[in-house]
C-alpha cells in the first residue's frame, strides 16, 4: 500500500530543491467513536455546498509537546477554499502556511493533496526578530499528504494520516528517525483534533 501511495505523490520539483530521498510517514489514530461521514463533515471540512467561499477554520487545540515548545513548527488551523479536486487547503503552522491543492476528494473516505508551498520548519531561538536563516530552507520539505477514514465493524472509524516528505540532511538514515518522530507528533495533533470534533455530541 505504501508503495502505491509513494508513487502517487512524487514531486520532482521539490525533490530537486531538497535533494533527498522521498519518505512516507503514516500515523494511525486507531478508533473514533463516530462514522466516517461524521468524522469528515465535522473535522476534515468536506462541505456539501460551499461554492468558492472560505470554509470556517478548524483550529487545533491541545497540549504542545516538548519539540513544539522548543521551536519546531506545529499546526494551528486548517481551511479549504472551494470543493472537490482543484480546491486548495491551507494548513497554517506556527511559522506560516502549507499550500495544498486537493488531488483526491473522496467524501467521506479520503482527502489527498500535494504541497506547493512549505513554511520554515522551525523558529530558532534568537533575540532578533524577522530573521530568515538560509540554513532552514530546503532541509525538510513536505511533498503531499492524505487523510484516510476507514469504517470499522463497531460503527467507529479508523483514522490515518500520511505525509510524504524529503530532507537534505546527512546521514539520511539517522535524521529520518528524528524527522519521522516530528511528523508523527504533527499527525497526532491533527488526528486528535479530528477525533475530538467527530465525537462531540
Amino acid at each position: 500500500m505504501l508503495d502505491q501511495l509513494h508513487a502517487g505523490c512524487e514531486n520532482e520539483q521539490h525533490g530537486k530543491k531538497c535533494g533527498g530521498s522521498l519518505f512516507a510517514r503514516p500515523s494511525l489514530l486507531h478508533e473514533v467513536s463516530a462514522s466516517p461521514a461524521d468524522s469528515s463533515n465535522r473535522s476534515m471540512r468536506f462541505p456539501k455546498r460551499c461554492g468558492s467561499r472560505w470554509l470556517p477554520s478548524a483550529k487545533f487545540r491541545g497540549h504542545l509537546s516538548y519539540c513544539f515548545r522548543a521551536g519546531i513548527a506545529y499546526p494551528i488551523r486548517a481551511e479549504i477554499i472551494g470543493s472537490g479536486v482543484g480546491a486548495e487547503r491551507h494548513c497554517v503552522f506556527s511559522t506560516g502556511a502549507f499550500v495544498e491543492p486537493i488531488q483526491v476528494w473522496d467524501e467521506p473516505r479520503r482527502l489527498k493533496f500535494s504541497v506547493t508551498e512549505n513554511p520554515p520548519p522551525m523558529q530558532e531561538w534568537t533575540p532578533y526578530t524577522h530573521i530568515d536563516p538560509p540554513h532552514l530552507h530546503g532541509f525538510l520539505m513536505s511533498n503531499g499528504g492524505q487523510f484516510l477514514l476507514t469504517p470499522l465493524p463497531n460503527g467507529g472509524t479508523r483514522l490515518e494520516g500520511t505525509t510524504w516528505y524529503q530532507h537534505g540532511l546527512w546521514p539520511a538514515a539517522y535524521w529520518r528517525v528524528w524527522s519521522d518522530e516530528i511528523i508523527h507528533r504533527i499527525h497526532l495533533r491533527v488526528l486528535t483534533h479530528i477525533r475530538d470534533e467527530a465525537e462531540k455530541r
